[in-house]
This record gives C-alpha cells, structure tokens and sequence, in this order.
C-alpha cells in the first residue's frame, strides 16, 4: 500500500541506504481506479522530500478551502486551509513552527487531495523494478 511504497522510497534515499528493498502488497499488481481520493496535508510536505512534489502537484488537487454542509443547505463550517495552515504555523513559511513545518515545502503549503490509485503509481514509479 501507500504505506510499505513510501517507506521503501524513504529507505532508499536514507544516509544508510539498504542494498535493496522488497515492498509486500496483497495484490499481485496495482490496479487502476480501485480506492477513492485522498486528503495528504503533511504527507505531502514528506513525500516532496522523497522527490515526489511536482508529480504531486500535477496529479492532486490543492486543498484551498473545506465547506460541509448540512442536507437543508445550512453551513456547518468555511475553512480556509492555506490560511489556517500558515496562521497555525507561526509563520509564512511554517520554518518557525517547529514540528508543524511538515506541512510546509519550500515555503508552499502542502495540502491537496489525491486518487489513491495516482498516489501509489507515483510512490511505485520511483523504486527500481
């Protein structure tokens, strides 16, 4: 799964990379449209580190804003994710957030939505056969 590919991926790009990595999946080959979308906001701030964020940008979606709604209509709750993320940091960039950079890269805020499918191809894309 998404897990075991970004562990692989980190592995092989650690100080101390192993010789090589074996990724276990139940399923015998990735299959296409199998899963839903995903939200990465942390994640995404990782995975650029491993090499992944401009194919992440391409194929998510930026998170910019989360409105739920009740059936009748009334709004239950507006958020703006890339100023609540930047405001929650402590900073334009999050750099002086602490643990709360994860959710920054090269001063972007990290935040999209993803088909899962995509996200494994991607992870999957990067490890040698």
């Amino acid at each position: 799964g998404i897990g075991g590919l970004t562990l692989a991926n980190a592995l092989l790009q650690s100080a101390d990379p192993p010789s090589s990595v074996t990724v276990f999946e139940r399923a015998d080959q990735l299959r296409p449209q199998v899963g839903g979308g995903l939200q990465i906001n942390g994640g995404a701030a990782v995975l650029s580190r491993l090499g992944l964020g401009a194919e992440i940008a391409k194929a998510g979606q930026p998170m910019k804003r989360v409105v739920s709604r009740r059936a009748n209509g009334m709004e239950l709750l507006d958020l703006d994710v890339e100023a609540t993320m930047r405001e929650q940091s402590g900073g334009i960039d999050g750099a002086s957030a602490g643990s709360s950079d994860s959710l920054f890269y090269d001063g972007n805020v990290m935040s999209f939505t993803i088909m899962r499918d995509e996200l494994q191809r991607l992870l999957a894309s990067k490890l040698p056969e």
